[in-house]
């Protein structure tokens, strides 16, 4: 999830809560947990948040090992404002405006998946993107090397669904070739988000809502990571407004 806009004039706010609390620990483990749940027995509120709470139950803690933390400096061409510029932002802060984590979960569905978390402020672009690498099949090598077929769901701005997928070509030769299949919802109307909210809560459905069982598991996944960031005070790695964020994320994966 990453937001081409800097703090701007909400710098106050966001050095006393960091990108960790802000979007990491609500809007991306809700995104994750909806991916990654097992199907619910219906689609009430009950049975959906008790789907979301097990597999974020299956999730340990984050370790500060597997994770990089960054905070934007000046552009590149100086036209943008460092998060040290902002008004009410202390000199030497050690806010966390972008935050690259590896998760894991242990259950027998997503063991030994490596699942990369990503946020941040002032980045090149402004996205809410998951993307799913497929594992290759034992029978996909008699093509030889072929590129995952990739899933990517698109969830801000202009929610659509993108498969890559390696198809064989019409050919004289056997050969594959990665395709690109598309559903958006180009000429739809889509509520709004609070929209869709609101509506929920006028008519008892809370569906959407997030249990406090759910928010306790979330935040045992973040809460020792956010603990020794702020006693050991570690400085973030600077990147420039605009860029893709810190350097050294390729250590993740």
């Amino acid at each position: 999830m990453s937001e081409a806009g800097g703090a701007e004039g909400r710098g106050s706010y966001f050095n006393s809560t960091g990108m960790i609390r802000d979007i990491m620990q609500n809007h991306m483990m809700q995104i994750l947990a909806l991916l990654t749940m097992e199907r619910p027995r219906s689609f009430t509120a009950k049975d959906l948040c008790n789907e979301k709470t097990r597999v974020l139950g299956w999730m340990p803690a984050i370790s500060h090992q597997n994770t990089i933390i960054g905070q934007y400096v000046k552009s590149a061409d100086g036209t943008k404002p460092a998060f040290q510029d902002e008004e009410d932002v202390p000199n030497g802060s050690k806010c966390v405006t972008f935050c690259a984590a590896l998760a894991r979960i242990e259950n027998e569905r997503w063991s030994d998946v490596p699942i990369l978390l990503k946020a941040g402020k002032a980045l090149d672009k402004s996205e809410a993107v998951v993307t799913v690498n497929f594992r290759p099949t034992p029978n996909a090598m008699i093509f030889g090397d072929m590129p995952p077929n990739r899933m990517t769901i698109r969830v801000q701005p202009d929610e659509a669904i993108f498969l890559k997928v390696n198809t064989l070509v019409p050919d004289l030769h056997i050969k594959t070739e990665a395709m690109d299949l598309d559903m958006s919802y180009r000429g739809k109307e889509i509520p709004e988000a609070y929209e869709a909210l609101l509506l929920d809560a006028l008519k008892g459905d809370f569906s959407r809502n997030v249990r406090a069982d759910e928010v306790d598991a979330s935040w045992a996944i973040f809460t020792p990571l956010l603990r020794y960031l702020e006693q050991e005070s570690i400085t973030p790695r600077e990147y420039a407004y605009g860029s893709a964020g810190p350097q050294g994320l390729d250590e993740l994966v």
